[in-house]
């Protein structure tokens, strides 16, 4: 499945208000399950920026 890159960017904005709201709502019941999802959010984004912002070398010509 292959979307629009301007749908997902249009849905992008919406989903992260919601999701917002969601967790939000959720700490005022119990703060372990959004506890667990920030953790899941800082271990994405430091792999994201350990994995994908590094300058990567170039690649050897001929392979």
């Amino acid at each position: 499945m292959k979307f629009n890159r301007g749908l997902v960017k249009l849905l992008a904005g919406p989903g992260i208000v919601v999701a917002v709201v969601i967790a939000a709502l959720g700490l005022a019941t119990d703060v372990r399950p959004p506890g667990l999802l920030a953790g899941w959010l800082v271990a994405g984004l430091t792999d994201y920026t350990w994995t994908w912002t590094r300058p990567r070398p170039p690649a050897a010509e001929g392979a």
